[in-house]
């Protein structure tokens, strides 16, 4: 497995920081930053991006910290830790973390995590990216319908005359309909006020 960003966020003093290290250069062929802590390191971690947090030595105020800023984020986190404890649940949920690995972990138990992380990251990232195109498409369509809806009452058109002239000024013009739609909208507040009420 190539991990191509990949951030192994741990402390000087983890006991187990030269079996992660071994782990992610011989089985995962990973290109990472290493970082002790926030900030984390200017990578730019993306729906490819993958942290590899070792909680182990971590104190309670720096792991909410580093919560907030790994949840706030778009990279996917593996926790890796020797035992599960309050705290620890808490920093779980906190990050969002898509796995949790047992240390010490031999290395390819280390790639098998982080390669169903990964599976899970780019599934995640398609679904939001799926989702933001959707509600565009909802709002366009809004806008589109707002638009009829002032033409028809500016000009007595029925709904497929208002959509038809709509589609006719885009396509005559190389604009898409969201955008003739949003114009037509803006002339109908300039001539009529407030007219268009949604």
């Amino acid at each position: 497995m190539s991990l191509h960003q990949l951030v192994l966020l741990q402390k000087p003093s983890s006991p187990h920081r030269a079996s992660l290290e071994q782990a992610l250069s011989q089985e995962c062929a990973a290109r990472y930053w290493r970082s002790e802590g926030p900030p984390l390191p200017p990578v730019n971690l993306d729906s490819e991006g993958l942290v590899l947090w070792d909680l182990t030595g971590f104190g309670a105020i720096e792991m909410n910290t580093l919560c907030l800023i790994l949840a706030a984020g778009r990279a996917g986190v593996v926790a890796a830790c020797p035992a599960v404890d309050g705290p620890t649940r808490e920093a779980l949920v906190g990050c969002r973390a898509l796995g949790l690995l047992m240390l010490p972990a031999p290395p390819l138990a280390v790639a098998a995590v982080l390669e169903a992380a990964r599976a899970t990251q780019r599934q995640l990232f398609t679904l939001d990216q799926e989702r933001e195109s959707l509600t565009r498409q909802l709002a366009e369509r809004d806008v589109i319908d707002r638009a009829k809806r002032a033409l028809m009452a500016a000009t007595g058109a029925s709904e497929a005359e208002a959509m038809r002239q709509i589609q006719k000024h885009a396509r005559d013009n190389n604009h898409k309909l969201a955008q003739v739609a949003r114009r037509l909208l803006e002339g109908y507040r300039i001539f009529n006020g407030n007219g268009d009420k949604g």
